[in-house]
């Protein structure tokens, strides 16, 4: 099949040509935060892309209350625990219960929350018959205080700690390092979050050829859009650009991911 020709189901091309009619009429950019776009040069997107360049900004989140009620969140001494923070990146304890076990303790239902995260690298794939792969992993930095840590009687260490987190299966996250918090309350632990931007679906270009429309399988959001351009590099190897289009975030991305840069590594 000729690189790029479509082969998209009908409903999504008339989905893709809606969104592509609604974003000629909007009027106004995206929040771009501090990375600048990238006008599209267009050029052959069909190939595997391993990413190597990034431009991301810090996206403020609204405050969040802890799901817990007290008592669950109550450490097992005499002194309370303390008031949730205005700003987290998720729940207070992140969904994490850590009870005791032979030998240590162990871990239940942890389930860590993407943003603010930064991103760290990843894989791009378009085929020719127009789905996308987006593989990428982003990092954060999640503080357990003392209070969620012992809130159901568990007594651990940080080292214990990262030990029990790296024991689940199934967990969405890797590569978890913990070390004592440098306020002295609790752990710090910092991790790779592997299904942070995982996302497949169809892809399509616009009248221009130089913006990509994608249209995610899991996404409730229709088609985004990003401008793209291939060019190469001092090697002679493909590079592809691909940008937010307007100002707006890569889809299936870290939050405030605006800007990747790849180098082709398949056809």
């Amino acid at each position: 099949m000729k690189r790029g020709a479509s082969s998209v189901p009908a409903a999504v091309m008339i989905a893709l040509v809606g969104a592509a009619a609604f974003l000629s009429g909007c009027q106004g950019k995206g929040v771009g935060g501090s990375c600048a776009d990238v006008p599209g040069c267009g050029g052959d997107l069909v190939g595997s892309w391993k990413v190597d360049g990034y431009c991301q900004y810090t996206v403020n989140l609204p405050p969040t209350n802890p799901p817990l009620p007290a008592v669950e969140t109550t450490p097992q001494t005499p002194s309370f625990a303390d008031q949730a923070p205005q700003v987290t990146t998720g729940d207070w304890c992140q969904g994490v219960v850590i009870v005791p076990g032979d030998g240590g303790v162990t871990i239940a239902n942890p389930s860590f929350f993407e943003p603010p995260s930064i991103f760290m690298m990843g894989t791009l794939s378009f085929s020719a018959d127009n789905t996308y792969t987006f593989n990428l992993i982003a990092r954060t930095t999640e503080h357990l205080t003392q209070a969620c840590i012992q809130a159901h009687g568990a007594m651990t260490s940080c080292v214990g700690l990262q030990a029990a987190f790296l024991a689940v299966k199934n967990s969405n996250y890797s590569d978890v390092s913990c070390a004592a918090a440098s306020g002295g309350d609790g752990c710090d632990c910092t991790l790779d979050l592997g299904d942070s931007g995982l996302e497949s679906g169809a892809w399509s270009l616009d009248a221009t050829k130089t913006v990509v429309f994608e249209t995610g399988t899991h996404s409730d959001n229709g088609p985004q859009a990003a401008s793209f351009c291939v060019g190469k590099n001092v090697s002679g190897t493909d590079t592809l650009t691909l940008s937010g289009y307007n100002g707006a975030t890569l889809a299936g991305g870290p939050a405030g991911l605006r800007t990747l840069t790849a180098t082709r590594t398949s056809p």
